[in-house]
């Protein structure tokens, strides 16, 4: 999840003519305190045309696809590497109000995105009760058996098994 940080650009392969969009997106950093982090996502021909149509900045969106990193020669004389999202889906799942939060609600009211930290559980939690004896799922005995080279029987619990041949 994540949530676009400036107008995607649309631009075309000098070669074929292909279409292809670039925008810089950010999504929060692992615990609370941490910065949130950037990254570039790419789309290439129809989804590259919808990211442009459809995307703007504050968007919060949910993208799916591959991550590369790509390494290229600064002028200063040094390599850097740079992470890349190649997108092969999008799914729009609201605007940017105040703050960019995981926590916040779509706008969309028909959305069935499901946010990560929204779970609350469906039975209220039980504190240091005992479960009685009827609301307990009812497990049967297991059977105690002896194998034997032509097959298996079953056998006595209370037989003396110490005493095993060998």
């Amino acid at each position: 999840m994540v949530r676009v940080l400036d107008q995607p650009q649309l631009r075309y392969t000098s070669d074929t003519q292909t279409e292809v969009t670039e925008m810089m997106v950010e999504f929060p950093g692992l615990r609370s305190e941490d910065p949130p982090s950037r990254l570039k996502v790419v789309g290439w021909r129809n989804l590259a045309l919808q990211i442009k149509e459809q995307y703007a900045p504050g968007d919060r969106l949910i993208i799916q696809g591959s991550l590369r990193m790509n390494t290229f020669e600064r002028q200063e004389g040094f390599k850097e590497k740079r992470a890349e999202l190649t997108a092969s889906s999008i799914e729009k799942i609201g605007q940017e109000d105040s703050s960019f939060s995981s926590s916040a609600k779509s706008n969309s009211p028909s959305s069935n995105v499901v946010l990560m930290d929204s779970y609350k559980p469906l039975v209220p939690e039980v504190e240091d009760q005992e479960l009685t004896k009827a609301s307990r799922p009812q497990i049967p005995e297991p059977e105690t058996v002896q194998v034997k080279s032509s097959g298996v029987e079953k056998i006595d619990e209370d037989q003396n098994l110490d005493e095993i041949p060998f």
